[in-house]
């Protein structure tokens, strides 16, 4: 099943990169790359670095109430994970983080994957802000707005059992303990998990907690979308700039859910040329500027992760055997 998800990434990468550069005008392409100037590139990498710094710091707050990390360690596994994100497939990195990390300071797996998971989690509720946002300023397409109206409901859904779980002080699976045709072994070894899971859901116990988590949550989506900003105004387009940089980084972030290869290359033209091609943008110049806004921030997280990799005294070959390895991992 493994190896068809990547395979399946790679066909979509590859089908959505030719649909990308299908028709595109190489000549406009090529002048739109030029009107960038390293002054908007250096700024890119700058408000990159505050996402890795504010991520980081959001990743040890969620930890705060499971243990006393510090931000060096938080701020390196953060890179780490990006960094295996970037170059192994199935997002690998949202596990091998929490499994190297847990290895690490010596907590649980599970409890860990569960802080990651909420990140996520998060991130998306700061995203939906900004779609709902978008929603408003543009005629979406059908597609989107169908997916929008999904991801609000499943989101909204997650809240309520997020918050009803970590309520309670202990979480049962009523059946496990009536389940005796599976061995004592399997079945404390589920209730260890469950119980992981619980802990790492602290978050959800006070309404300043909660919030503080989300005010850094849409802070980072906030930047996402300055970096797009950056860039398209570099350009002369009659439109409005920060709708248009909200609805492009919307649009990206929908399409990084699909799988695909290493980095979101092609989910990521995809989205960039279909946002601003409701302004009117033409392909080339879309094209031009998902590379300008992406190739940046894939190269930050490839070198700075590297060093975060070296600073923990760990390899790349680490990431490849962790992410091989990962379900054993989490264990």
């Amino acid at each position: 099943m493994k190896k068809f998800r990547i395979i399946l990434g790679f066909i979509i990468s590859a089908v959505l990169v030719w649909w990308s550069v299908r028709g595109v005008d190489w000549n406009d392409f090529l002048n739109a790359l030029k009107r960038i100037s390293l002054v908007r590139i250096s700024l890119i990498v700058v408000i990159t670095m505050a996402v890795v710094f504010i991520r980081t710091y959001r990743w040890k707050l969620l930890l705060r109430d499971i243990l006393p990390a510090s931000f060096k360690h938080c701020f390196n596994y953060s890179n780490i994970g990006f960094l295996a994100n970037s170059v192994l497939p199935a997002r690998a990195g949202e596990v091998i983080r929490p499994v190297l990390f847990a290895q690490k300071t010596g907590t649980s797996k599970i409890t860990i994957l569960t802080t990651v998971i909420l990140e996520r989690f998060f991130d998306i509720l700061a995203m939906l802000i900004f779609l709902l946002y978008a929603f408003l300023v543009v005629e979406a397409p059908a597609w989107v707005k169908r997916g929008g109206i999904i991801l609000i409901s499943l989101s909204l859904l997650f809240l309520l059992f997020f918050f009803f779980i970590s309520r309670k002080k202990t979480i049962k699976i009523p059946f496990l303990d009536r389940a005796t045709f599976i061995p004592a072994r399997i079945r404390e070894s589920i209730a260890g998990k469950v119980s992981n899971f619980h802990k790492g859901l602290t978050v959800f116990n006070s309404w300043r907690y909660f919030f503080s988590i989300m005010f850094l949550s849409v802070s980072v989506w906030a930047i996402y979308i300055l970096t797009c900003y950056v860039i398209i105004s570099s350009y002369d387009f009659p439109i409005n700039l920060i709708d248009a940089s909200i609805v492009c980084m919307v649009f990206i972030s929908l399409s990084i859910m699909i799988p695909s290869s290493p980095g979101y290359f092609g989910p990521y033209q995809m989205a960039c040329i279909l946002a601003l091609g409701l302004y009117g943008v033409a392909k080339s110049d879309a094209l031009a500027i998902s590379l300008l806004i992406q190739i940046p921030v894939f190269l930050i997280n490839i070198i700075v992760g590297t060093i975060s990799l070296t600073w923990e005294g760990a390899s790349i070959t680490s990431l490849d055997i962790s992410s091989k390895n990962k379900d054993k991992a989490l264990s």
